[in-house]
């Protein structure tokens, strides 16, 4: 018998394996905190003075706090501290006003001026 010749398997070639499947963990839920209540804002009409107050010229002829009615104005040059600090935005919040010692602004104010 003639010897015939068997071809050879062809070579088994392993198929790469797929990657496992991680899973991959949930994000947290995102969770809102509460929305503070709506504040309610209450806003009032300006207050209308009774009448304009009228500057008042500072100097030695006031005799008492009694008579500073209005924002006192120095005199040109005057380097004192009250007059560089004292603003009329100050005077109109603290004129009517009295410590706890029941010491009022104005009895301040006329002290420098």
């Amino acid at each position: 018998m003639p010897e015939v010749e068997i071809p050879s398997p062809a070579p088994v070639v392993e198929q790469p394996k797929p990657a496992p499947v991680v899973e991959q963990p949930k994000p947290a839920p995102v969770v809102e905190a509460p929305k503070p209540a709506p504040v309610e804002v209450k806003t009032e009409a300006p207050a209308q003075p009774a009448a304009v107050e009228a500057d008042v010229k500072a100097g030695s002829h006031l005799k008492s706090s009694v008579e500073l009615t209005g924002f006192p104005v120095f005199p040109a040059g005057t380097k004192s501290l009250l007059c560089k600090y004292l603003s009329r935005e100050i005077w109109a919040e603290y004129k009517n006003t009295k410590d706890k010692m029941n010491f009022d602004f104005k009895d301040g104010i006329f002290s420098g001026v």
